[in-house]
This record gives structure tokens, C-alpha cells and sequence, in this order.
């Protein structure tokens, strides 16, 4: 599915299905997950993923072209951020 990525069924089969139409994937050192769907209502299929580096204190998030980096020292756990692509990819 995405080059160095683990076999998505071993390896999310204990996750919450996501429905049909999503597949994801974690990465081999576990600490990406990427996820690709189709969207019925633009008929394309759409890629996400997040990203912890936790060397040096990062996450990273990102929904096709659109990406962006928060550091995690100044990141208040347990605050939900929602970013949304137009209402047809959701993250939360």
C-alpha cells in the first residue's frame, strides 16, 4: 500500500473500522500512520497521515497537499484540534 509501511490488516485489525472505503497503515517504526480514502463526493481517492517524532518533539499531520508541524512542548494534551478539507476529510 505505501512503501516502508506495514501490512495494514496486521497491524490495525484491533482499531475501530473506519468503514469500506478507508485503508490505513502504520509504518515500520510505528510512529506514522497513513491512511487513503475514497470520497464519493469528488470521486478521487484522498491520503492523510500523522507523524510523531518524538526525538524532537513533533507531530506532524497532513491531508493530501496540505500539511502542517506542532511542536509537542507547547502542545496541551488531552486539547482536540479538528481540521477539516473543505468537510470531505475530517481529522480530529
Amino acid at each position: 500500500m505505501f512503501p516502508g509501511f506495514a501490512d495494514c490488516d496486521r497491524t490495525t485489525e484491533s482499531l475501530p473500522s473506519l468503514g469500506p472505503s478507508t485503508r490505513c497503515a502504520v509504518s515500520a517504526s510505528c510512529s506514522e500512520v497513513r491512511c487513503c480514502m475514497h470520497s464519493n463526493i469528488l470521486g478521487e481517492n484522498l491520503e492523510a497521515f500523522v507523524d510523531l517524532d518524538p526525538c524532537n518533539a513533533k507531530v506532524a499531520v497532513g491531508i493530501e497537499k496540505y500539511h502542517w508541524t506542532d511542536k509537542l512542548l507547547g502542545f496541551t494534551f488531552g486539547d482536540v484540534r479538528r481540521v477539516s478539507l473543505m468537510g470531505v476529510v475530517n481529522l480530529e
